[in-house]
């Protein structure tokens, strides 16, 4: 099975502003990628990437005024966890 993964988002600010995005795939699931998760911003800025404390892929951005940040990548999915809601009926 194949998972189609991504996002984006766009800001308007009014002045540049700094983010910090937590966007990537843990990397406890970067063996399952198919392609790398590369964060992309329009307009091109340079991105700086690290790990917090938690193990998490931050990807830090300087900023523009307007700003759109796009990920995008598939994994193949070694297992698929299903979960039910109880209902409340019995």
């Amino acid at each position: 099975m194949r998972i189609h993964v991504g996002c984006e988002l766009s800001f308007e600010f009014p002045q540049t502003t700094p983010m910090i995005a937590t966007l990537n795939v843990h990397f406890s699931r970067v063996s399952e990628l198919e392609r790398p998760d590369y964060l992309i911003t329009n307009p091109s800025v340079p991105i700086e990437g690290y790990r917090d404390s938690f193990g998490n892929w931050c990807s830090w951005e300087p900023g523009a005024k307007p700003c759109q940040d796009r990920l995008d990548c598939c994994c193949k999915a070694a297992k698929l966890l299903i979960l039910f809601a109880p209902t409340g009926r019995s």
